[in-house]
């Protein structure tokens, strides 16, 4: 089972999809605007109802926007305390490059002490920020990190990933 959210200013809507990515159960709950701790709360607890109804363990992501360091160490922090699997990263859309030294506490600090999972978003032409390249500097870098290039790390720079 694929756990599927969509994220907006009025609602959190989860999917449960089948291995043929079919619709199996969807629920949603409005999101919650009095902090952040209410939003992470929502989504535990919706992943929870998951978890139970289909006695699996599902796997979800938050990204940490635009954040200085220390906040977004953290955040990964708060994710780990919430019982959430992993961290969810956008270079294109958060605008900052995916080997940019000063993310290096963040993946150090998942691969290392936090056991978090990256998933990110990369290989869109049309920006350099998550380029295939950058995400091998990564990969290099930090060789213990559990990293999820997204697109299967190409999007649109398919030979670049291959290679």
């Amino acid at each position: 089972m694929y756990y599927g959210f969509d994220i907006g200013g009025t609602k959190v809507a989860l999917g449960v999809f089948d291995k043929q990515r079919r619709l199996q159960w969807e629920t949603r709950v409005p999101t919650p605007r009095d902090s952040y701790d209410a939003f992470l709360d929502a989504v535990c607890n919706l992943v929870t109802e998951a978890d139970q109804r289909f006695g699996i363990k599902g796997s979800v992501g938050i990204g940490i926007p635009g954040m200085p360091e220390t906040e977004m160490i953290t955040e990964a922090v708060r994710i780990k305390e919430k019982g959430l699997r992993g961290v969810k990263l956008h270079p294109d859309i958060q605008d900052f490059l995916l080997d940019d030294p000063h993310m290096f506490a963040l993946y150090r600090m998942c691969e290392k002490e936090l056991d978090l999972p990256i998933l990110f978003h990369c290989g869109d032409a049309r920006y350099d920020r998550s380029s295939p390249q950058r995400l091998a500097h990564v990969l290099d870098s930090f060789p213990e990190l559990s990293v999820i290039g997204a697109h299967f790390g190409g999007y649109s720079q398919w030979e670049q990933a291959y290679a």
